[in-house]
């Protein structure tokens, strides 16, 4: 019986193996401590809600532009509150903190089953036109 060697086997140089644990804190180490790996997750969690707010921007972009929404600057301080709320809500979602998460505590309650705004010394919707 002739013994055959193994010559479809690729070998990959050590140092370009990426991990991808280490990559969300730029550095080829592994973790050697629970804050280490705390700061590491954190950092995994960070990235992935990026990447989770470019597909929801990107489509919630692309479905406005269909219905013949655009925007202008006199929108953009209300886009930038839509979007750090949905940022906010993902936060909740990966288990970070955001600041809105601490106001929509304060702002809003649940009674019989319905969200109410508090009062917050603020006009919610005053005015009946497009300008918002």
């Amino acid at each position: 019986m002739v013994k055959q060697k193994a010559n479809n086997i690729v070998l990959f140089p050590v140092d370009k193996i990426v991990n991808p644990i280490n990559t969300a804190l730029g550095t080829n180490t592994v973790p050697q401590t629970i804050d280490e790996v705390v700061e590491v997750t954190t950092a995994i969690r960070k990235q992935k809600l990026e990447q989770v707010m470019e597909v929801l921007i990107s489509n919630a972009s692309k479905i406005l532009a269909t219905c013949g929404i655009t925007f202008h600057e006199k929108h953009a301080k209300s886009l930038a509150l839509v979007l750090e709320a949905w940022r906010a809500l993902l936060c909740a979602f990966f288990g970070l903190h955001h600041p809105l998460q601490d106001f929509a505590a304060e702002a809003f309650d649940v009674k019989d089953g319905k969200m109410q705004m508090n009062a917050l010394n603020i006009n919610v919707i005053e005015k009946e036109d497009n300008d918002a």
